[in-house]
């Protein structure tokens, strides 16, 4: 087992899933570490140290999502990030969920 496991974060779970959104939430390995969150094999956001949840927007409805949770270890730089890379990343974590189905012609003016 690798060293970067310890750092790697931990239970992460969707919550709070819409069919546009979801929040996203997981427990550190190093809290002094940022965090890269990558949707379907892109990085979507990086957020800052001391941040454990961040909710994901622009969804599309009834749509499967896998995201991953990075530890990003501010003296290793990762120049890989295929799909298969990230899976076998072990500061990495991942969920997978689907968006809830959206109501055609929904409106709230």
């Amino acid at each position: 087992m690798s060293l970067d496991a310890n750092f790697a974060p931990s239970h992460v779970h969707v919550t709070c899933v819409s069919p546009t959104s979801a929040k996203i939430e997981w427990s550190p390995g190093n809290s002094s570490f940022s965090h890269e969150i990558l949707v379907n094999g892109g990085l979507y956001r990086t957020v800052r140290p001391g941040t454990f949840q961040h909710t994901i927007t622009n969804l599309e409805p009834d749509q499967i999502y896998k995201v991953h949770v990075r530890a990003k270890d501010p003296k290793r730089v990762l120049n890989r990030d295929s799909e298969a890379d990230i899976e076998f990343d072990f500061l990495t974590v991942e969920a997978e969920f689907r968006t809830e189905p959206g109501g055609e012609g929904t409106s709230f003016f």
